[in-house]
């Protein structure tokens, strides 16, 4: 059985490699989920509000997301082992708010997901967000057109598949399209059912936002 070991959570846990990190805050064990999962989630990094929670997917797109796990009647917790490419909240010490992880801190974090991919063997990864995908598939990603879309992962077993980040998603799609889609996406997991998949996002391209003049169009 392929799981996540001791050992590798705890050199997460021990890690402060990023001097422009200064907290180093990180989610505990009981947050990830299935560490004997076939089905890996990334995303970019912990929340603020998540963290405080100690609860993946709990900000504005985990509002979003986890309506779309309970509709697919799953729990996150109990299918998904979840994990970021960048384990600890990048936010700089007295400021609450939630910033991107720069490229120094993706490249001292990469190790560990690589690690933990290898760990788990799982047979698809979900990437949310164009930083995930760029890290998993070592190269750049068109977000907006490579949504929906499976590749192969590096080891050749796993399969990875793009995905928009849920948040502030009205920017790239009309959010009611992009739950459908992820519903869809977690019943096919839950059936086992993954050939399925790439049909559910057939039609997208019919979907966009379409940005003139400043307005958004559905």
């Amino acid at each position: 059985m392929h799981m996540i070991s001791d050992e590798l959570f705890n050199s997460i846990q021990a890690c402060k490699k990023c001097s422009t990190i200064s907290e180093h805050r990180k989610f505990p064990y009981t947050s990830h989920g299935n560490s004997t999962s076939k089905y890996l989630l990334v995303s970019e990094a912990p929340g603020l509000e998540s963290l405080n929670k100690e609860k993946y997917w709990t900000g504005q797109g985990g509002t979003i997301f986890r309506s779309c796990a309970a509709n697919a009647s799953i729990s996150l917790e109990k299918v998904f082992y979840l994990t970021d490419i960048v384990k600890c909240w990048p936010g700089p010490g007295n400021n609450k708010t939630n910033r991107t992880p720069n490229a120094k801190e993706i490249f001292n974090c990469s190790g560990f997901l690589e690690k933990e991919v290898e760990e788990l063997n799982p047979e698809l990864i979900l990437s949310f967000g164009k930083r995930s995908s760029e890290l998993l598939l070592d190269r750049e990603v068109k977000i907006n057109d490579e949504h929906g879309k499976i590749y192969s992962y590096k080891n050749g077993l796993s399969k990875i598949l793009v995905l928009l980040h849920p948040t502030n998603i009205n920017y790239w799609m009309n959010v009611d399209d992009y739950k459908k889609q992820v519903t869809d996406v977690f019943k096919a997991i839950a059936s086992n059912n993954l050939n399925s998949i790439p049909g559910i996002f057939s039609q997208k391209r019919n979907i966009w936002t379409q940005k003139k003049n400043g307005v958004k169009k559905f």
